[in-house]
């Protein structure tokens, strides 16, 4: 499944339950962050999808900040504490590692509007789970 699909279900999403009244625009998945520096929307609540080259693999929610939850999927690379935070290259967790993770695309949002994120997250496992192919344990619509 491709970020293509992903971004028209997200949209789809946004279009039901975006606030209509508000100049907010609704938000958009991030570029691709590829391990190097900091992710995108670090500090916002919001989700996530994991990618092996070109396919989503996983969709994920964090309530709290991205930078937070994501820390269960990466880790600083060997030697880089030195290095500056712009620069600063992160490795997948063994775990994903072993199922090809090389890539994140996060959404942050609002923080007046974070309580969409676990719905956000639902939606799209459940419109996009039977692809999914590392989220098994989710509810499928």
């Amino acid at each position: 499944m491709s970020f293509i699909k992903l971004q028209e279900h997200t949209a789809e999403f946004f279009h039901r339950h975006w606030p209509s009244a508000e100049e907010i625009p609704a938000p958009v998945w991030s570029d691709r962050w590829d391990f190097i520096g900091t992710i995108p929307n670090y500090d916002k609540a919001g989700c996530y999808a994991l990618f092996c080259g070109e396919e989503l693999i996983y969709v994920g929610v964090s309530e709290d900040t991205i930078a937070k939850r994501t820390n269960d999927y990466t880790r600083m690379a060997a030697g880089a504490r030195a290095v500056d935070v712009t620069r600063r290259p992160y490795v997948p967790t063994p775990h994903w590692a072993e199922r090809g993770m090389n890539g994140i695309r996060t959404i942050g949002l609002p923080a007046e509007y974070f309580y969409l994120a676990p719905a956000l997250e639902s939606y799209l496992i459940g419109s996009l789970g039977a692809i999914l192919r590392e989220n098994t344990n989710k509810k499928r619509l």
